[in-house]
């Protein structure tokens, strides 16, 4: 009868049926330690079961704060931050965010909250008003796409610290009683990539590098920009085929690439192609679509809701999200020579490879577990 019934389910739901029950297991001891102290991670689950794959930023983050973890002494366990499911173990320390970790955090004689985004209530503020700037001159109107309940304002009371992906504006979205760490994310680094070069007309060539919440990340100002800006093209990559319908992508100078791996040759193609990238977001805890895009030397334009702090002459800011500011900036650059450009590119390539790395991650999220856990010692 079992049999009967496995050969009836079609493969499609037994391939969804076998990821979601994922949700609700532990991945246990993922370097197979012998240490003493273990450490509970709610964050992903999937890095850790498709090692050879990086299918975004997070996944680096997720491996690398493991990694940490058991080059301080711990036996590592992994779940996804969106199980429900209730344990009975007991952890020294318990890092992430989620269901998860809101229902079990008690379960780790040490908690750390680990927050990729600005504070839950600025955000949904933020995307809010973005929302109704569009709709109030567009048709079809868009409704609020991100999600944002992994993060609630509740959340920021269950520990004394907090590990936040993001500068010192995302850190100011927080109540300065908090006590917050900050760590640059790591960028996605092409293997395809390894030194700067670009196309004599990469400077008339932009580019929207982004996902779903296309509204949250302005792609609707980038749009209205270039629908009058004829002699510039934008390349539009990563907008999810679900808002497609917002916009109107029917110009010879606006190109809807759809998604890109970053791991790709077609990745390195566009870059050596495209002279900068612009993301007018609304909130974000620090932008890995712009990081990486600045680790190959692309050249950013963006609000300081994104998160990340520029050096001096290596990127541009947005006074808003906004066409008036878009407007204003790109009318600066457009007179750049190719060589002032060039210059800058490399410069830009060689601070991001240097800031925004796995391996400084790695050292930053080693070095504030090790002080936390240190301070927390002394306290007990």
């Amino acid at each position: 009868m079992i049999c009967y019934i496995k050969s009836i389910i079609p493969t499609s739901f037994k391939v969804y049926l076998k990821r979601r029950l994922r949700f609700y297991r532990v991945k246990k001891n993922i370097f197979n330690g012998v240490n003493r102290r273990t450490a509970l991670i709610s964050y992903l689950y999937e890095p850790f079961i498709y090692s050879e794959e990086t299918r975004h930023s997070s996944w680096i983050e997720v491996r690398q704060i493991a990694l940490a973890l058991n080059d301080l002494g711990f036996n590592v366990d992994v779940v996804d931050c969106r199980s429900d499911v209730m344990l009975n173990d007991k952890y020294d320390v318990m890092i992430g965010f989620g269901y998860f970790f809101r229902n079990n955090y008690k379960m780790a004689r040490n908690n750390i909250l680990y927050l990729n985004g600005g504070h839950p209530d600025f955000l949904e503020r933020a995307e809010f008003k973005r929302i109704v700037e569009f709709n109030n001159r567009s048709q079809p109107h868009a409704k609020q796409k991100r999600k944002h309940e992994f993060v609630l304002s509740s959340d920021l009371g269950l520990t004394d610290n907090i590990i936040l992906l993001g500068n010192e504006y995302t850190r100011k979205t927080y109540s300065s009683s908090l006590n917050i760490y900050t760590i640059n994310a790591p960028a996605i680094i092409s293997p395809h990539f390894s030194e700067i070069k670009k196309s004599k007309n990469c400077q008339r060539n932009y580019l929207w590098f982004g996902s779903s919440g296309a509204i949250h990340k302005g792609l609707d100002i980038v749009i209205d920009f270039f629908m009058v800006n004829k002699n510039l093209n934008l390349f539009i990559a990563g907008l999810s085929k679900d808002e497609e319908y917002l916009f109107n992508l029917d110009r010879d100078n606006i190109h809807n690439i759809g998604f890109i791996n970053v791991n790709s040759p077609e990745f390195n193609d566009l870059i050596t192609n495209v002279g900068y990238m612009i993301h007018p977001s609304c909130s974000e805890g620090m932008s890995t679509s712009v990081l990486t895009c600045m680790s190959h030397g692309v050249i950013p334009i963006i609000t300081r809701e994104c998160g990340v702090s520029l050096p001096e002459g290596l990127g541009y800011f947005l006074d808003s999200p906004s066409l008036k500011s878009l407007t204003k900036v790109i009318d600066e650059i457009k007179t750049e020579s190719f060589e002032s450009y060039l210059s800058r590119s490399e410069q830009l390539f060689e601070y991001s490879r240097l800031n925004f790395s796995q391996s400084n991650f790695n050292r930053t999220m080693t070095t504030l577990l090790e002080n936390i856990l240190d301070e927390r010692n002394e306290q007990d």
